[in-house]
């Protein structure tokens, strides 16, 4: 424990940590409980100085049909990953949970990076929104394994790669 909490003062003094991340917040929706609430943040895209990613959290908190405990569960979603980015997470180098399996991000290719959000991102969604995901998914695919870029990670795609996908 004390050498956690050492760990977490350090990064907390760091101040490339302060400025790798905005803190999250709170998408409600208005306070609509029949439209869907996530927790958000920003992350900087390494590598990058002023690109940034935003991460969006649901978890479980759109199954909550009150108000206000919905809001509760969503403050306690914020808080944690909060403290999570405070102590130095990195959504882009650490590892994540998929269907009860920890992976590593940094073992992951391309095409298995963006199978998993392409995943992430079909749950729920309409049949014309998987289309749509498929087919760009697939078209990324092409260009991917066209100029032989297979063995990159989604760290390793450079602004000038994306420039030549899209011309």
């Amino acid at each position: 424990m004390i050498e956690e909490y050492k760990i977490f003062r350090s990064n907390m003094l760091t101040s490339s940590v302060k400025t790798q991340f905005k803190p999250c917040r709170i998408y409600t929706a208005n306070l609509d409980v029949t439209k869907k609430w996530y927790v958000y943040y920003d992350f900087l895209i390494p590598g990058t100085q002023n690109a940034w990613k935003r991460f969006k959290l649901i978890h479980d908190i759109n199954r909550i049909k009150n108000r206000e405990d919905r809001l509760a569960e969503a403050n306690n979603l914020k808080k944690f990953m909060n403290e999570k980015l405070q102590a130095g997470y990195n959504p882009f180098t650490d590892s994540f949970t998929t269907t009860g399996t920890t992976i590593q991000r940094s073992t992951l290719r391309i095409e298995q990076q963006l199978q998993i959000i392409y995943d992430e991102q079909i749950k729920g969604a309409s049949k014309d929104k998987v289309n749509s995901l498929k087919e760009h998914f697939n078209r990324f695919m092409k260009f991917i394994n066209e100029k032989n870029l297979r063995a990159f990670s989604m760290g390793e795609f450079s602004d000038e790669m994306g420039d030549e996908y899209r011309n």
